[in-house]
């Protein structure tokens, strides 16, 4: 009985930890994602004026 609680405990606390750890991972990739978006639309808008 003991035992299964404590599985259970440690089961739910992974899910806990590898909840956090996607949201961290989800977060940081669109953070990412944004910069390069950024620099990305910064390059092509500075290459149209150049153009222009």
């Amino acid at each position: 009985m003991v035992y299964s609680s404590l599985s259970l405990k440690l089961a739910h606390n992974v899910g806990y930890y590898a909840v956090m750890i996607i949201a961290v991972v989800v977060s940081f990739a669109l953070v990412v994602l944004l910069l390069i978006l950024i620099k990305w639309s910064k390059r092509t808008g500075h290459e149209l004026l150049a153009e222009n």
